[in-house]
């Protein structure tokens, strides 16, 4: 009985510190969904400064930018799909998961005509996927490999050669750990405006330059501090890259000919979600969501952190911010 009184008052310990632990969460899962009658929106892109494309759960919606009001929905998926944008939003790329087949079917849409351009099948699945802004070229991450693909025809037209560097099962900084993921993968990618370069970053500590035309593995930006790259954006002008750490909130610029670091900035106290140039490559917009709160008594919560921050880039400093009323702000995008 004394053991058992034992094992119960440790049971007791472990209850009241998992409440602690998750009391957050719950509170992070109380968040405004939509307008009712709305599905949840899972995505964002601008087709122009009117007109605003949102994913959510089974179709595309057109929306007007101004009012917010649904001018026209299309597409019909299955649950579990994924979709990905062109730079301009004139067209987007989805995959489904066929169970019976077990392959993954990918189709290209025409945004404009509200249109499926072309369909191909895969064995597996699609980690990240971006479109060549100046060609029909789409560039695929599957199972830590990158291949190319003529999405105007579904022709595939190769894979990328290059020796990658050992991905990272966990997320270390400063010699500590903070989070382990599986399965390894590569986590984001841009090509340069004049097609010609694909940057990819991953679970590893630089960013891949890899040379389109070749399809070889042409450089590193090197100088994370992690090991772990969540995130990449490019300047419209071609100049610049951007590239951040989520887990230590940290941001990054490089010169995109020299491949030198300019500098870097510790953006708010959570966890960056998304990155973002202006159109005339002035600025730096960057995103970042609560990861954690503090209570103490009576008094409300504290940290929320879901705000975007505003960065010079030729100065490095922050030069604006500003809040939003949404909680976990996930992604980010400019008119």
């Amino acid at each position: 009985m004394k053991k058992f009184a034992s094992v119960f008052k440790w049971f007791q310990v472990c209850v009241v510190l998992i409440g602690i632990v998750c009391i957050p969460c719950i509170a992070l899962a109380l968040e405004p969904i939509a307008t009712i009658g709305q599905p949840r929106p899972e995505k964002h892109v601008f087709m122009d400064n009117n007109t605003i494309l949102r994913v959510v759960l089974t179709h595309i919606q057109v929306v007007d930018a101004n009012t917010g009001d649904v001018i026209d929905e299309f597409g019909n998926f299955e649950d579990g799909y994924d979709v990905m944008f062109s730079p301009t939003g004139s067209h987007f790329v989805s995959q489904d998961y066929n169970k019976n087949s077990k392959t993954h079917t990918v189709s290209v849409w025409d945004t404009n005509a509200r249109e499926k351009v072309s369909e191909w099948t895969i064995e597996d699945n699609i980690d990240i996927a971006t479109f060549s802004p100046v060609e029909p070229i789409l560039a695929a991450s599957i199972n830590d490999r990158i291949s190319l693909w003529n999405w105007e025809k579904g022709e595939y037209i190769g894979e990328m050669v290059g020796e990658r560097r050992p991905l990272h099962y966990c997320f270390y900084v400063n010699g500590h750990l903070t989070q382990c993921q599986s399965p390894f993968r590569d986590l984001d990618s841009t090509f340069s405006p004049d097609g010609r370069y694909l940057i990819v970053t991953s679970m590893r500590p630089d960013v891949e330059i890899w040379n389109v035309e070749t399809r070889q593995l042409e450089g590193h930006f090197e100088g994370h501090t992690g090991n772990w790259v969540e995130g990449v954006a490019i300047s419209p002008d071609g100049k610049y890259v951007a590239t951040y750490e989520e887990n230590t909130a940290t941001v990054y610029l490089w010169n995109m000919e020299t491949r030198q670091l300019l500098w870097k900035a510790k953006n708010g106290d959570d966890r960056i979600s998304d990155i973002q140039f202006s159109s005339n490559s002035q600025q730096l917009y960057v995103a970042t969501h609560t990861a954690g709160l503090s209570k103490s008594g009576p008094d409300p919560w504290e940290g929320w952190d879901d705000t975007v921050r505003v960065w010079d880039i030729k100065s490095g400093q922050q030069i604006d911010s500003f809040q939003t009323e949404f909680r976990r702000l996930y992604t980010m995008n400019l008119s």
